[in-house]
């Protein structure tokens, strides 16, 4: 009879010590996991903020180089120039190592697309561009990216917004972000209002 207590004895010792490694085990990988979407929200703003960046500096380059070409400012076309030096910038990050799977986007979007490319980002398990959406590198892109010009300050503005969305719909410049680890995928967009002024 001694030997069965101390039999059943072990046998519940065991099970606690291996219930207590399953209790320690699950919230150190809920933690793991919390830690792991800080951090795809925390390259998401990062990539933001390059992205701001390098659209101020491709901005610049622009406006200096139509205004070295050309003796009769065309407010127009030295906008155009601007739009288009920041999107040659900017369509340099789209290779840019980040530490997660990125991706940088165009397109109009409603906030249901926006869930929807979360979904295909955890069955695809890379990120995603949402439907109908194409990469920063696209021309199409040049849309998404606005200056305007203060000729009087000879400053300018940059923001990300569409030029025309459909109803329901929002036309932004996207980031989406996946971390393959913790399958773990992050989606947002540059600010359309806020304005970025050099």
């Amino acid at each position: 009879m001694r030997g069965y207590v101390s039999f059943v004895l072990v046998l519940l010792s065991v099970l606690i010590i291996l219930f207590l490694i399953d209790a320690h085990n699950s919230s150190s990988f809920e933690f793991s996991k919390q830690i792991a979407i800080e951090k795809a929200y925390q390259t998401q703003m990062n990539v933001k903020e390059t992205i701001f960046e390098a659209g101020l500096y491709g901005a610049k380059e622009g406006i200096s180089s139509y205004l070295i070409e050309h003796r009769d400012v065309d407010l127009q076309e030295l906008r155009k120039a601007a739009r288009k030096g920041a999107h040659e910038r900017i369509k340099l990050l789209e290779n840019h190592g980040y530490g997660n799977d990125v991706e940088i986007w165009c397109g109009y979007i409603s906030s249901s697309d926006m869930r929807k490319t979360i979904n295909r980002m955890g069955n695809e398990k890379k990120a995603a561009l949402c439907q109908d959406c194409r990469k920063i590198s696209s021309e199409e892109c040049l849309e998404f990216i606005q200056v305007e010009i203060d000729p009087v300050e000879m400053s300018f503005e940059l923001y990300f917004q569409g030029e025309d969305p459909a109803p329901g719909k929002s036309g932004i410049v996207g980031i989406s972000v996946y971390d393959e680890k913790h399958d773990i995928g992050v989606v947002g967009h540059m600010p359309q209002t806020e304005k970025v002024i050099s």
